[in-house]
């Protein structure tokens, strides 16, 4: 396999009959695309049904995909429709989805906690993540999908418009409206 390549020139080799390709593609993307479909769905089952997916529809349209837009951006496209239907279809209350193990053994949030000097600080340190991951877990629907990936996936805020369609300016606003109920929830949760 061509490891080498750009998932461009992949989708067009794909599209041309060397469907094998599409394994670069699968071992390039897939874990990042469950790390997100994860933090959406707090659901491993669901997360790893909705990137299998994804990655289906994206080996189905290698033919139509235009290379002079961003490949990432387009796969969390596919990705972010799916969780959205995902979402509406679901009656579903959130467990602390951000608690999943990262590659060191840790927790993906509890890197934002502060190192502190002292022992005393942890059981404070543990709860501050605690209320950091509730509070995350529970921003709406309108806010949660720009948040994980501004915040969790770095995608600009041009790739996010074009990822979930809607305009720059309304990305904007929902990460600025979005991190202030953020901040509101934690004020009221963490202690100061």
């Amino acid at each position: 396999m061509d490891n080498e390549a750009s998932d461009a020139e992949i989708l067009s080799r794909v599209s041309r009959g060397e469907s094998a390709m599409f394994r670069v593609i699968v071992d390039r993307h897939a874990r990042r695309l469950h790390a997100w479909a994860y933090r959406y769905t707090s659901s491993d089952e669901d997360a790893e049904e909705l990137v299998q997916e994804t990655l289906l529809r994206a080996f189905r349209s290698a033919d139509r995909y235009d290379p002079s837009r961003p490949f990432v951006p387009w796969l969390f496209t596919i990705l972010a429709n799916l969780c959205h239907n995902w979402h509406k279809g679901h009656k579903h209350t959130r467990a602390a989805s951000l608690d999943r193990e990262t590659d060191d053994g840790g927790k993906l949030l509890d890197t934002i906690a502060a190192p502190h000097a002292g022992p005393e600080h942890a059981t404070l340190d543990s709860e501050t993540v605690r209320e950091v991951r509730a509070a995350v877990n529970a921003l709406d629907e309108t806010y949660r999908p720009v948040f994980l990936l501004y915040y969790f996936e770095d995608f600009s805020l041009t790739e996010i418009a074009r990822t979930i369609g809607i305009p720059v300016g309304t990305v904007k606003s929902r990460l600025h409206n979005g991190g202030k109920k953020l901040a509101e929830t934690l004020s009221r949760r963490v202690p100061g």
